[in-house]
């Protein structure tokens, strides 16, 4: 694959776009947060055994340390994939994103622990923002009502899952299409340690109707996805990069509104607001 920021960016806003839309194909299938997950992961790492040669493997498997960092990263992605679908049958699909796209405030909080970076005041205001944000959220259910403690509990486990992706794929220190794999592939191995652990190795099969769905949202809206970001990542500025992410939490809701109906309250969509802009106050500057 070749070419430079001009193909990128529809490349990575096409990406979040897939990325976006999991949660409402994820409505249309009746298996389990787990098994979806399971087949989700399973999918898109047998697709990127396949797209990871004709993307331009060049560089051999990582080292010891940039391996176990992947293999972290890979399980904090299939981790936060549980969560954030399990979180989808307590709250819907804009909520559940909403708590999710808080794991870039939780990567903010951690970074000056693993990277012994000191806290300025704009990474200070920046979770103030947020929290008030998540505040705003907690509370701004219909009729002024709580939102449901388990919706907001899995919410936060997945932007954890979230951090913890992130934060392993800062310290393995590399990306390219070998990483994509393992990460992938540490993913499934995840979600099939919480299958077993659950007390069955295996799923559940799905229904004839339900195969197209679990080879979209596996094979296109997570294999082919993550290439076609992580390529046109590293060729846009950092500081475009942060600011069109959030494009994500943007398609999310805007598929669940089309879509399933879902409606997002006023101070639901203030929280929303406030976490993103508490994020992106620590945006890198080009």
């Amino acid at each position: 694959m070749s070419g430079g920021p001009t193909l990128a960016l529809p490349l990575y806003v096409a990406a979040l776009c897939m990325f976006g839309s999991n949660g409402t194909v994820a409505a249309f299938i009746g298996l389990s947060a787990l098994d979806t997950i399971w087949w989700r992961t399973l999918l898109g790492a047998l697709a990127m055994l396949a797209i990871a040669p004709w993307a331009g493997v060049r560089a051999g498997l990582p080292g010891p340390r940039a391996l176990a960092c992947l293999a972290l990263s890979g399980a904090g992605m299939g981790l936060s994939w549980l969560f954030l679908f399990k979180a989808f049958d307590y709250v819907g699909v804009s909520l559940a994103y909403e708590f999710y796209y808080c794991g870039p405030i939780l990567v903010i909080a951690l970074a000056p622990l693993l990277f012994r970076e000191r806290p300025t005041p704009r990474v200070l205001g920046s979770l103030a923002l947020a929290l008030l944000g998540l505040l705003l959220t907690c509370m701004g259910g219909e009729g002024g009502s709580s939102v449901d403690p388990l919706g907001i509990g899995h919410g936060l486990l997945a932007a954890l899952g979230y951090a913890l992706m992130v934060l392993g794929g800062k310290l393995a220190g590399r990306s390219d299409p070998m990483t994509w794999l393992v990460q992938l592939c540490s993913a499934f191995a995840a979600v099939a340690l919480c299958r077993a652990l659950g007390g069955s190795p295996w799923p559940e099969v799905p229904s004839a109707s339900e195969v197209p769905l679990l080879c979209l949202m596996g094979i296109v809206n997570t294999a082919v996805a993550m290439a076609l970001y992580f390529y046109a990542a590293v060729r846009l500025s950092a500081q475009r990069v942060s600011l069109l992410g959030y494009l994500e939490l943007v398609f999310a809701c805007g598929f669940a509104w089309i879509v399933l109906g879902e409606r997002l309250t006023l101070p639901q969509a203030l929280g929303a607001a406030l976490i993103v802009l508490g994020s992106l106050l620590t945006a890198p500057r080009d």
